[in-house]
């Protein structure tokens, strides 16, 4: 079978891929079919990976992370290559995140499967987190899932860490107090005790700075987020995800959309939602524009190497909040 992942549901996504690897592990536990192909495939190595004989046994399974990231496709020699995959050979390609590869998306779909891993929407978190807390024998109350949904959204890697970290406490707590067997909930008190939403909290404080052209606060804001230990290309992602929801908050908005029509149409958590509506209307939506378009420049800037980190992120601060020759 040939699959083809991508999503911006990460977790799900590496989770489906371990399964299979389990999966064919149990029938080949040497792990000599099994072929991982590095950061830098070709499709001379993905030729040789899907056509090489195994004396070890008759199935093979290859999986490749990084070959549909690559910027030049060669899309005849892939369909080529992947006409003439056998039986005996199942392979995994991972794409990255919102791959909108119409042309990719229709070859694999006519040679074998095509899995998108969507972002968990507000309702589907909820039931997710109680599920993972309940697999894993703990139990957790509807305030407690709401709130630590609120802190995390829809990203599951940092749910689960959380949910590690929440259960371990209860497992703690009740040794101390003599309570084995007892698995007691976990609370709202607990997530608001040990999840820290910091990063969020301070991001919408930073918009809220940048709106006010508080370059002061905003930089302050900006220092305490990296002192924390959040890395700058992380705290942009998240800039840029909040300004684009209030981009896309405040044109509903204008069109008298409700705020529960908001939030079903954004699949937004409702507490992002809120905080985003009254936000928005902080800005016009030139300004909101312009924002987002300096935040692109600032991505590129970064990831070209053309400009520090940190250096970006505060030139940005000052050029939204109208200071001339920023200085350290």
């Amino acid at each position: 079978m040939i699959y083809l992942f991508f999503g911006e549901d990460d977790y799900t996504l590496k989770k489906r891929i371990a399964k299979i690897k389990a999966e064919f592990l149990k029938q080949d536990p040497s792990g000599m079919g099994l072929v991982e192909l590095g950061e830098e495939p070709t499709l001379e190595k993905l030729q040789v990976a899907v056509s090489t004989v195994s004396f070890f046994g008759s199935k093979r399974l290859v999986i490749s992370e990084a070959f549909l990231g690559q910027k030049k496709l060669e899309l005849e020699k892939l369909a080529v290559i992947l006409q003439s995959i056998s039986n005996e050979v199942d392979i995994i390609f991972v794409a990255p995140g919102k791959f909108k590869d119409k042309k990719v998306i229709a070859l694999f779909g006519k040679h074998g499967k095509v899995e998108e891993f969507v972002s968990l929407r507000p309702w589907e978190l909820g039931k997710w987190i109680k599920d993972e807390v309940e697999s894993k024998g703990a139990k957790i109350t509807p305030p407690a899932i709401a709130k630590l949904g609120a802190y995390t959204g829809p990203d599951l890697w940092r749910a689960h860490n959380e949910i590690e970290k929440l259960i371990s406490y209860k497992h703690s707590l009740s040794t101390l107090r003599s309570e084995k067997g007892q698995n007691a909930e976990i609370t709202e008190e607990d997530v608001e005790k040990l999840v820290s939403a910091k990063l969020e909290n301070n991001i919408f404080g930073f918009i809220d700075a940048l709106a006010a052209k508080n370059a002061k606060r905003a930089l302050k804001l900006l220092g305490d987020m990296i002192l924390a230990g959040e890395e700058e290309v992380s705290i942009l992602g998240m800039i840029v995800f909040q300004a684009r929801n209030l981009l896309v908050v405040k044109d509903l908005l204008s069109s008298g959309v409700s705020q529960q029509e908001i939030i079903k149409q954004t699949s937004l958590h409702p507490f992002v939602v809120q905080k985003s509506i009254a936000q928005s209307r902080n800005f016009t939506m030139e300004e909101l524009k312009s924002i987002y378009k300096k935040l692109e420049q600032a991505d590129i800037a970064i990831k070209t190497g053309q400009t520090e980190p940190k250096l970006a992120l505060e030139l940005l601060v000052a050029e939204i909040c109208g200071i001339s020759n920023y200085s350290r």
